[in-house]
């Protein structure tokens, strides 16, 4: 079994007036505005020059994923008017920031996550506890007990520090925040030529990216329901070798347990179910120090039982789902149709006050950019549930030595799914109808099926105990 390097924040960044340097594996640089840039090794860090002496720095893993535009590198390079530089990167996927002369920018749902604060100069991290020098936030902690498991941003749980949205630009010399609009121009399509342009997208993505990881193994994060097989089925359209894994753990869905198997030897492809071996208390505590308790998602368990182990460390890369959602109405059976305010979403998400109080911070914001029209309940899936709840994951999974990437996280292939009429999206046939472009065979099983009476009271006793557990500080 190879050796898996948990190392605390690896991956990670911090910008300020002076280095901080977290370990043997950073390092740091002086920015043109004079703050330090210093970062773990084990982040890729490129820093391009381009047209009129314009300076780029670019953190985080990009891909282009539109098909006859060049590499994201070359693209920074021929660039020709920097106010056009949203739309360069409209398409790129991924999880990256990009800082621009002296401007920051995020990603199309800000899973690379920036946090900040002004106090005597500019602090931006990746970690929020970075800046407030603490290892834990100081307002309330996260319990995994099936309610809002996050921070919502612009809050971080630390007093004092925020959380950019990916709707925001920070401007590192002023500390002033200007808007980015969510919204990109996309070809006037009709559903199936939106079906077969968001199909371009994705295996354009994972071409690029597996050329780009020529040297790893590709894994598939499978489970039993939509964004895995949608991967699954452009992995198998663009002829890319790779294998795949499931996860097990304690309150796993009985699909998500045995479908991947099935869909696998649907396609000739190697499965692994990667169980439970014996608890590793350290890890646990690695993995908290590593979040600043910004994550309490079913990873830190499969860290605890050292699932992670059985991957090959450094030479794979894990492809994961996120973002698709974006496209299928995810909060409209939850959220009306009208704005409401911080307290009656904190009573639907099952929040507490604080956290009203910060999605209160939020639509402050959301009413000051009326530019962006989007439905405010699909900007509340990117900027909350991705920018807010993903992220902390995706920060959580840097601690382990396998590299990943997210390949639907671009801002045009949002917005090419939610150009498809609401009535389509809602009841998701436009995934079904993707999965048949790309590769029909895969619906010959079915897509997360119902689960038991008896299965849903086990997943409530489960969520009861875990509340008692983690209030207790239990392993």
């Amino acid at each position: 079994m190879p050796d898996i390097n948990y190392l605390p924040y690896r991956r990670q960044f911090y910008i300020g007036p002076q280095p901080k340097l977290m370990d043997d594996s950073w390092q740091s640089c002086t920015l043109q505005n004079g703050l330090a840039l210093s970062y773990s090794n084990y982040l890729p860090v490129q820093f391009v020059t381009g047209r009129n002496q314009w300076f780029f720095v670019l953190m985080g893993d990009a891909v282009e994923s539109l098909p006859g535009k060049p590499d994201v590198v070359t693209s920074l390079q021929e660039l020709s008017d920097i106010k056009s530089l949203p739309q360069v990167y409209a398409s790129w996927a991924g999880r990256w920031v990009l800082i621009a002369n002296h401007e920051l920018h995020l990603d199309a749902s800000g899973l690379l996550g920036c946090y900040f604060r002004i106090k005597e100069r500019l602090e931006v991290a990746s970690v929020a506890g970075f800046i407030a020098n603490a290892e834990k936030p100081d307002t309330f902690p996260l319990v995994k007990a099936g309610g809002a498991e996050f921070y919502p941003p612009p809050n971080s749980g630390f007093t004092h520090v925020s959380k950019l949205l990916p709707s925001q630009v920070l401007n590192l010399q002023t500390g002033n925040i200007s808007v980015r609009n969510l919204q990109v121009p996309v070809p006037r399509l009709t559903y199936q030529e939106s079906i077969e342009y968001l199909a371009r997208l994705l295996t354009t993505t994972l071409k690029n990216l597996y050329v780009q990881n020529s040297s790893k193994k590709l894994l598939l994060a499978l489970t039993g329901g939509f964004d895995s097989r949608v991967l699954m089925a452009a992995l198998n359209f663009a002829k890319l070798p790779y294998e795949a894994i499931t996860f097990h753990y304690s309150n796993i869905r009985p699909s998500d347990a045995s479908i991947p198997k099935q869909l696998s030897q649907l396609c000739g492809i190697r499965h692994r179910l990667i169980r439970a071996n014996r608890r590793n208390p350290k890890n646990w505590e690695l993995y908290n120090q590593h979040t600043c308790g910004h994550s309490v998602e079913t990873d830190r368990y499969y860290m605890l039982f050292q699932q992670f182990d059985e991957l090959e460390g450094g030479q794979s890369l894990l492809l994961r789902g996120g973002g698709f959602e974006v496209g299928r109405c995810a909060y409209y059976p939850w959220l009306p149709v009208q704005r409401i305010n911080g307290a009656a979403i904190s009573a639907i998400q099952k929040g507490n006050e604080l956290q009203g109080q910060s999605w209160d911070r939020w639509l402050e914001w959301v009413n000051k950019t009326p530019e962006i029209r989007l439905d405010w309940r699909d900007r509340y899936y990117i900027e909350q549930r991705l920018a807010g709840w993903l992220s902390c994951t995706e920060q959580a999974l840097d601690i382990v030595n396998i590299d990943r990437q997210v390949p639907a996280n671009s801002t045009l292939f949002f917005n090419v799914m939610l150009n498809i009429p609401e009535e389509i999206r809602k009841t998701k046939v436009q995934m079904k109808d993707l999965i048949h472009y790309l590769d029909p065979k895969l619906l010959q099983l079915p897509i997360n099926p119902p689960v038991s009476f008896y299965y849903k009271q086990y997943r409530r006793v489960l969520f009861k105990i875990n509340k008692i557990r983690e209030k207790l500080n239990w392993v």
